[in-house]
């Protein structure tokens, strides 16, 4: 069996390979970056067609989008899945809810964005980094009655990079 886990640590790919380590399964990483060429090229846009990482191949079978990876890769080990329908309804009605996911914003686990701004930066379609004002602004539309009509869907807050081209 071969699993490929497309995606650099310091990114969402991170929840990926530690669950894959967590659940035992063999795996090589292919640290693509957020803002690299690689994720537009034709090869990976057959793995992931929105050009963005995470993304896995498991013996030929490509998937994307951490949680539907995550769920997966639980489920392919036998481990921290329940037996059973209702336990698995439970798994994902806890599992799918609405989400921020931040881009590049300068931090411990973003450390380009921490250590380079200005080069991260010129590679975001915003032609800045997020701020604690971005991730704020979410959040309160989030917990906002407009909030309320999104439901398990991820609110990405990244300048742009996730659509870029």
């Amino acid at each position: 069996m071969s699993l490929t886990i497309y995606g650099m640590p310091a990114s969402r790919a991170f929840r990926c390979l530690w669950a894959a380590h967590e659940l035992g399964l063999a795996y090589e990483s292919v640290p693509y970056s957020f803002l690299g060429p690689e994720t537009k090229e034709p090869a990976y846009l057959a793995i992931n067609p929105n050009g963005s990482i995470p993304a896995i191949v498991d013996d030929g079978f490509p998937l994307f989008e951490s949680l539907a990876i995550n769920l997966y890769l639980a489920r392919k080990a036998g481990k921290l899945w329940p037996p059973g329908l209702q336990a698995e309804a439970q798994v994902l009605a806890r599992g799918v809810v609405t989400a921020i996911a931040p881009g590049p914003f300068a931090s411990d686990i973003n450390i380009h964005a921490r250590d380079q701004p200005d080069a991260v930066a010129a590679k975001v379609p915003a032609r800045r980094i997020g701020t604690d004002e971005d991730m704020a602004g979410a959040a309160i539309f989030l917990a906002s009655r407009a909030g309320d009509y999104v439901v398990g869907a991820t609110l990405t807050v990244d300048g742009g990079v996730a659509y870029a081209s």
